[in-house]
């Protein structure tokens, strides 16, 4: 009953692993940030420009049996963030006015999207698939550093001032002239995505937009977009060959 077992076991494993895949996994990311107004029900005078970016890691795929679908999870260490320009800038001294701000705020993550694609076999070495997907990223560090013009309102001389940020996890308000860069500490989205693979070699492209704001002042909501320009490539498993009818 025992060997009966394990062979069992051993059989179940070894289907198993062989609708397994384990792929490394990078990709260039045009970054940027979606923008809502905020509280104030005044103009946000803001503008939100992409950065590039990057996310690389381990990407593993599980067959459905030979029906075509894959379910797919990776784990990234990942970039995002935006250019934020402000046109209408805001600080709370009576002696300046500022005219202009341009801050690069650059957060660094881990990110785990989990996804489901189905893939069509052109021939024996090439395939086509799409799919979507959601992700969770847990935020680690971050940085928004740039500069502003503020304007004497007494001289009437314009002076320029660094912003030099160490980005804080919570639920604040961020000024960035005022030294505060604020972010939460989870990020959630989903993502849609189309791709082609070639023997090991997998190329993908893909949008990916947050559902949580990231990063906001009194005048604007903010969150992450981004394009998602990846290539991956096989360091084990195979597909396997479907049964002889």
């Amino acid at each position: 009953m025992k060997k009966l077992i394990i062979c069992v076991l051993c059989f179940a494993t070894t289907q198993g692993f062989a609708q397994f895949r384990l792929d490394v996994r990078g990709s260039f990311t045009p970054s940027n940030f979606w923008q809502t107004d905020g509280y104030g029900g005044l103009p946000t005078g803001a503008q939100t420009r992409e950065i590039s970016s990057f996310q690389g890691g381990l990407q593993g795929e599980y067959d459905l049996g030979y029906s075509g679908i894959t379910l797919q999870a990776s784990v990234l260490f990942a970039e995002n963030g935006s250019n934020i320009g402000n046109t209408q800038g805001f600080i709370d001294n009576a002696n300046y006015t500022i005219g202009y701000s341009s801050s690069y705020l650059r957060l660094y993550s881990v990110r785990v999207p989990v996804e489901a694609l189905y893939k069509f076999d052109i021939n024996s070495s090439w395939k086509v698939f799409g799919g979507f997907g959601l992700y969770v990223a847990k935020n680690i560090s971050g940085t928004e550093k740039g500069y502003y013009e503020a304007y004497s309102n007494n001289s009437n001389s314009v002076y320029n001032f660094n912003i030099n940020n160490k980005v804080k996890f919570n639920n604040d308000p961020s000024s960035a002239t005022q030294g505060v860069s604020n972010v939460t500490n989870f990020d959630f989205g989903g993502d849609l995505f189309i791709g082609v693979e070639h023997k090991r070699w997998q190329f993908r492209a893909g949008y990916d937009r947050g559902f949580v704001r990231l990063y906001h002042t009194s005048y604007a909501n903010m969150g992450n977009a981004f394009w998602d320009l990846g290539l991956a490539y096989r360091i084990f498993g195979h597909y396997r060959k479907a049964p002889a009818l």
